[in-house]
């Protein structure tokens, strides 16, 4: 008798705590609980609803809804907050007490994965198996002050970085140009580093103020953009060429040509880049890349017009999230895009087509009005550091020319990627952009052109 008597007595305590729903004001909702079994504050509670609407005739749905209790009240009732919407709620429904907080996945489970605030993962693709080692509650305490730094922190040069991009040089260059900008550093690529010198842009590197320009290789230096390398640092280099999607291609590509194929049409993507996509244009048209003749130029303008109703979309930085997620088959894209691509989708590939392309040298400078200049050798110091190259590489994906960053990382690791280090037959194929002078006006007027063709 006495142990049946503890068996039920054990029942009842594993019972869980319910409530009931008294109230409804939007997403604030008040539920009465039994004398001596109110939730703490924090806790999650959860109220089942019934759902009428998309199922079949007569199919209820049943639907959860998460609270969160907020404030105690007098008569046993707490005073929650719904985590989601609560039409079809009813007063009088019953509300169960989960006995904790919300808690959420914390670590590096949460790296590219999406949660809701109750924690549920929303972008879970089929099949996938998550593991969850530990969850926090999204209300916590804050660290006691034993384990709060002690002393303030200093960056390494006492001086913080504020960091602003562009899409593309030309933006860049009208900012400053304008006199709106005050940048004491600027990475442009080697036509606008060209440019820039001729206007008066940029001011002369003192090279005894960064010692780490030793690390740079010296064939990066004396480029044509910057003969005598008295204004710019070089900082990452790459190609032009094309990504394609391996499963949706009908055959790799070989040529420029393949960005002419109607097998393509709408499943292609171009640089919304005046200068860029008018190089390839001229080379398809057998031209020079940097031509300025206005013949050659209607050619690709022509060329242009007619690939146009097959393109899908003009991007830029855009293009990386569509090929990552099979939206085209084909684009025109920097190496270092497709690096970063190609990391995230073991089906694309890349190419340097073999009638020609541009390599490009993207170089640190200081603007002639620059404001701290000392704080800027300071920093393209800092940038010429191996580990510090060695670090940005791994980041931006892009190839560079720190020889003790190319150490770090190991020579034959670095040297196994195809597409920042391409064969020299390849590269023996490909130009600089120079700086054409009043002629910019010129690939601008095109482009105008043949972006408003319909």
């Amino acid at each position: 008798m006495a142990e049946n008597q503890a068996n039920a007595a054990a029942d009842e305590a594993a019972e869980p705590i319910v409530g009931h729903v008294t109230r409804i004001q939007g997403s604030v909702i008040d539920v009465e609980f039994p004398v001596g079994h109110m939730p703490d504050i924090y806790n999650a509670l959860t109220v089942e609803i019934k759902q009428m609407g998309q199922q079949e005739e007569g199919e209820v749905k049943d639907s959860v809804i998460t609270l969160a209790v907020e404030q105690h009240l007098g008569d046993s009732t707490a005073r929650c907050v719904a985590l989601k919407s609560t039409d079809g709620l009813v007063r009088g429904a019953i509300v169960h007490d989960t006995g904790g907080p919300i808690e959420v996945p914390v670590g590096d489970v949460t790296k590219g994965h999406v949660f809701d605030v109750s924690g549920h993962i929303l972008n879970k693709k089929p099949g996938e198996k998550i593991v969850i080692k530990e969850r926090w509650p999204i209300h916590r305490n804050p660290p006691a002050f034993d384990q709060l730094e002690s002393k303030t922190q200093m960056f390494e040069t006492g001086i913080k970085v504020i960091y602003e991009t562009f899409e593309t040089n030309e933006d860049m260059y009208a900012k400053i140009a304008m006199g709106g900008s005050s940048y004491d550093v600027i990475i442009p690529s080697d036509y606008m580093i060209e440019r820039m010198i001729q206007e008066n842009l940029l001011q002369k590197i003192n090279w005894e103020n960064i010692p780490n320009v030793a690390n740079i290789d010296p064939r990066f230096m004396n480029e044509s953009y910057d003969p005598q390398s008295e204004y710019s640092v070089p900082y990452t280099w790459g190609t032009m060429g094309i990504l394609y999607n391996t499963e949706m291609v009908e055959e790799a590509p070989t040529s420029w040509e393949t960005l002419m194929d109607p097998t393509y049409t709408m499943d292609m993507l171009m640089l919304n880049s005046p200068r860029d996509t008018l190089a390839i244009a001229l080379v398809m048209t057998g031209h020079d890349l940097n031509s300025t003749d206005p013949a050659d130029l209607e050619d690709a303008k022509n060329l242009l017009i007619e690939q146009k109703p097959m393109v899908l979309a003009y991007v830029v930085d855009e293009v990386k999230d569509k090929m990552i997620a099979g939206e085209a088959a084909v684009a025109m894209v920097w190496s270092g895009d497709a690096t970063f691509c190609m990391s995230e989708n073991d089906e694309l590939d890349y190419m340097i087509p073999p009638e020609g392309s541009n390599i490009f040298y993207d170089s640190i400078c200081i603007p002639a009005n620059a404001r701290n200049v000392s704080g800027a050798e300071k920093f393209i110091d800092f940038l010429c550091r191996g580990d510090i190259a060695a670090m940005n590489y791994d980041y931006v994906g892009y190839a560079i020319p720190n020889t003790a960053a190319i150490d770090i990382i190991g020579a034959d690791e670095y040297n196994a990627s195809p597409v920042n280090n391409p064969p020299q037959e390849a590269l023996d194929h490909c130009q600089v952009f120079k700086y054409l002078g009043d002629d910019t006006k010129l690939y601008d007027q095109i482009w105008t052109e043949i972006i408003s063709e319909f």
